[in-house]
């Protein structure tokens, strides 16, 4: 796959090709629907496919107020479409002057000019421009006047509509089983390995201490996880959150990601690290002391277990 930082760098028109377009956060079974709507017109016509879409998300730039996180990294789009077979993605670079862009603006400079498409595959929500003034109504007069074959793809539902919004919101909630079958696997977070109090090893659990690279943590609690570490994922079992058995302060919390992998002692300091979320197995506790602690994790580690054992 071919990644290109916005159209300037393309010297001459991509045709012949086919493209859609959007923010594609999370890669979720609505976008993956839009890209295999695509591929199907690259083999109709073939042409080129094409992904275009922007970095940072819009909704950091105009309405910062919002907090926006993506679900997963722009990397982790590049990994998830070369897997798809897209031939070309195209990161255009989002800011207040690129907002202020007219839709007939858009179309011409941004989509006609450099791609010239065949096919354009859009979701139902589909806005563009200035003001999202670039409706679906418009888009299809554009490209009836372009000829070009315009597909407008249905949400995919399951129970409610699948989207970015409610993914977060079930990551946040902590229900893993719902936002895995939304994204079509299982959510990760990526970090750093740190070295931590080094308790888990004095009380015969010893566990790696990520520091966080993305955006979106799950619901503090006890979860069935898997690391993966040279190329392959390994059964564990994480905790979110401020280990209250052995906080301090109430008023001084120290939020973390402790991970006890199944069966593993090799050490891992300094790697930058994956964890997928499978499971909420609890909520974080306060135990009385250390024995207790090691008797819920015993018991946490062979619901793990119990449940790699279920899934293979």
């Amino acid at each position: 796959m071919n990644t290109f930082s916005g159209i300037e760098q393309l010297s001459t028109p991509l045709t012949p090709s086919v493209v859609t377009i959007g923010n594609f956060d999370g890669l979720h079974l609505g976008h993956q629907e839009l890209i295999r709507r695509l591929k199907s017109y690259a083999k109709k016509y073939k042409a080129s496919s094409v992904v275009l879409t922007f970095d940072p998300h819009p909704l950091e730039v105009l309405a910062p107020e919002l907090g926006h996180m993506r679900i997963f990294t722009k990397q982790d789009l590049q990994e998830q479409l070369q897997e798809w077979g897209v031939d070309v993605l195209n990161i255009q670079a989002f800011s207040s002057d690129f907002a202020k862009t007219s839709a007939e603006e858009f179309l011409e400079n941004y989509l006609w000019k450099p791609f010239q498409p065949h096919a354009l595959v859009v979701g139902h929500d589909f806005a563009f421009g200035s003001d999202r003034t670039g409706t679906l109504v418009f888009l299809k007069a554009w490209c009836k006047k372009r000829e070009i074959e315009l597909e407008i793809v249905e949400p995919i539902e399951m129970d409610k509509v699948v989207s970015s919004s409610r993914i977060r919101q079930c990551i946040r909630l902590g229900e893993m089983k719902d936002v895995a079958a939304m994204l079509g696997r299982a959510y990760y977070v990526s970090g750093t390995v740190v070295r931590g109090e080094g308790r888990g090893r004095t009380i015969g659990v010893p566990t790696i201490n990520l520091r966080l690279l993305s955006d979106i943590q799950p619901a503090p609690g006890v979860y069935v996880t898997a690391v993966h570490v040279d190329g392959k994922w390994l059964p564990s079992v994480s905790n979110i959150g401020c280990k209250p058995t052995f906080q301090k302060s109430k008023e001084h919390k120290v939020f973390t990601v402790e991970t006890h992998i199944l069966n593993f002692s090799s050490n891992l300091y300094g790697e930058t690290l994956r964890i997928r979320f499978h499971q909420r197995l609890r909520d974080e506790k306060r135990f009385s002391g250390p024995e207790e602690l090691v008797a819920q994790i015993k018991k946490d580690i062979s619901a793990a277990k119990a449940w790699f054992e279920e899934v293979n």
